[in-house]
C-alpha cells in the first residue's frame, strides 16, 4: 500500500522474524509514513477488530529520524501476523504484547502505537479483488512452505 500523494520511503522500519517481514517506508523529509509492504506473514487468521484506546488522533504516524542516527533501515524482531477482520480489512499485529495507547487515523488506515513503539495497523476499506489477492498469496506460500519441510 503506497499513501497517495508520497513517493516510497527512504528509510524503512522492518518488522518481522524469519517467518515474516512487514516493511514501513518513511520519508526522509518529514519522517512520514508513506508506503506499507507486507512481503510475509508469520500466521494468518480470521478475528475481530481490537479494542481501540481513548486516544485517536487524526492523521499519519510521523518517525524521529534524528533518532535512527543515520541508519536508513530499523528493525523490530517480532513475527508479524495478519488477521481478516470482516470481509474489507486486515489487521497487521506487530507487537501483540503491547497494549495500544493511541490510534493515528488516516482515511483506510489506523496504526496504534504505545509509548512510540508500533502496536498494530488496520487497513479497511479494501475491494474484494485486494482481499482476494491476499488470500491467494498466503494460500501459494502455505503450499510452497509445505513442500520445502
Amino acid at each position: 500500500m503506497k499513501i497517495e500523494g508520497y513517493e516510497y520511503g527512504n528509510y524503512y522500519l522492518r518488522c518481522g522474524d524469519s517467518h515474516s517481514l512487514l516493511e514501513l517506508g518513511i520519508s526522509r523529509e518529514n519522517g512520514m509514513l508513506v508506503s506499507i509492504t507486507l512481503v510475509i506473514a508469520a500466521n494468518y487468521s480470521v478475528g475481530q477488530m481490537p479494542l481501540l484506546p481513548d486516544e485517536i488522533e487524526k492523521g499519519l504516524p510521523l518517525f524521529d529520524l534524528a533518532l535512527w542516527k543515520g541508519d536508513r533501515c530499523k528493525d523490530i524482531n517480532n513475527p508479524v501476523d495478519l488477521v481478516f477482520i470482516d470481509t474489507n480489512a486486515v489487521l497487521l499485529i506487530i507487537d501483540k504484547n503491547l497494549k495500544a495507547k493511541k490510534v493515528l487515523w488516516s482515511e483506510n488506515l489506523k496504526f496504534a502505537i504505545s509509548d512510540g513503539y508500533p502496536c498494530w495497523l488496520l487497513v479497511d476499506n479494501l475491494t474484494d479483488e485486494q482481499i482476494t489477492h491476499l488470500k491467494n498469496e498466503i494460500s501459494h506460500i502455505t503450499q510452497v512452505e509445505q513442500i520445502m519441510y
